[in-house]
């Protein structure tokens, strides 16, 4: 997840803070609105399901409708990643604002106040990293947290020029440090940020996400060059929030699929139904075939995709035209 909120704060630019509302407005249109939809439409969805003998998450109500996006998730389970796309949308207005305040009435450098919200992240998780927090507690520590690796993001926007260093050189030192952490921990660097929950020391927190981050932009570096004209890898970068968001409507309509394999196989396949009735997350692996979760992944990922290709098309054929005949009938 820090290299999510890093990706963010990667492309922020200073602009921004020229047209505080404009950019406001901007987040409320692509990431609160389309969250909190996404939640609407998902609590209905589960208010069926009950109908139907499922019992996944809640039943849609006002609270978690309105309000659980911005705790730790959905409790209508099947958008529960949504805590991702509400907590960015806290980070990016927190930031421009104390920026705009700080760097414009202050007078205060802009690095100045990345490294300021990095010191308050190591601080919080210094704090509160084993998490025996209270609630409020864990989504402000979280907030703070989130927000240092987005000011990490735009450190490393601004010096990204100085990352010369030969790639095996760095790739040894990567997985060299990262093999000692795992030697450290016994194999353990697990953790939770939306719990903010870690079951590591303060400082491994922040080296294993850094460790990890250093890893993928070198990778991404080397096959950008290949990739980046390639439409399937662009269209996926281009709806990442609907894979957020639908993912597990992905992993359930392949459990579907499953699950009527299961009751037409004499003997079935081994798939638990009552596993598929009560759990969003259900990934069944059929005789152990440890590569069979990699059907997950592709509906996780095809299922958003084909959701948003359709949302697109529908917009194109009935939203565009309508408009289209309602200019021409005022011209004539």
């Amino acid at each position: 997840m820090q290299l999510f909120f890093f990706a963010s704060g990667y492309f922020y630019k200073i602009e921004n803070e020229q047209n505080i509302k404009g950019y406001i407005v901007k987040k409320i249109k692509k990431l609160l609105i389309p969250c909190l939809l996404y939640n609407l439409f998902y609590g209905m969805i589960n208010t069926l399901l009950y109908k139907i003998g499922f019992s996944i998450g809640e039943k849609f109500n006002l609270f978690d409708w309105l309000l659980s996006p911005f705790m730790f998730g959905s409790n209508f389970k099947f958008n529960s990643p949504d805590w991702f796309i509400a907590q960015l949308f806290i980070v990016e207005v927190i930031n421009v604002l104390i920026r705009k305040l700080l760097c414009d009435r202050a007078k205060r450098n802009g690095q100045i106040i990345s490294f300021l919200f990095i010191f308050l992240g190591v601080l919080v998780t210094c704090f509160g990293w084993n998490g025996e927090l209270s609630a409020l507690v864990k989504i402000l520590f979280r907030t703070i947290f989130c927000l240092s690796w987005y000011a990490i993001g735009i450190l490393y926007k601004k010096y990204e020029v100085y990352d010369k260093l030969n790639n095996y050189v760095y790739f040894v030192a990567v997985f060299s440090m990262q093999l000692m952490l795992l030697v450290y921990n016994k194999g353990n660097v697990s953790g939770s940020v939306v719990g903010f929950s870690f079951g590591i020391e303060p400082w491994q927190v922040y080296m294993t996400a850094l460790l990890g981050i250093a890893f993928w932009l070198r990778l991404c570096k080397i096959i950008a060059s290949g990739m980046k004209d390639n439409r399937v890898i662009s269209y996926i970068g281009r709806h990442t929030f609907s894979i957020v968001e639908n993912q597990y409507l992905g992993i359930f309509i392949l459990n579907t699929i499953l699950l009527f394999i299961n009751r037409k196989v004499e003997n079935g396949i081994g798939f638990v139904e009552e596993y598929y009735f009560t759990r969003h997350n259900y990934i069944f692996i059929y005789r152990d075939i440890m590569n069979f979760p990699i059907l997950y992944l592709v509906f996780g990922i095809t299922v958003p995709l084909a959701i948003s290709l359709c949302g697109e098309r529908c917009r194109e054929k009935f939203l565009v035209n309508f408009g289209e005949k309602i200019y021409g009938k005022r011209k004539n």
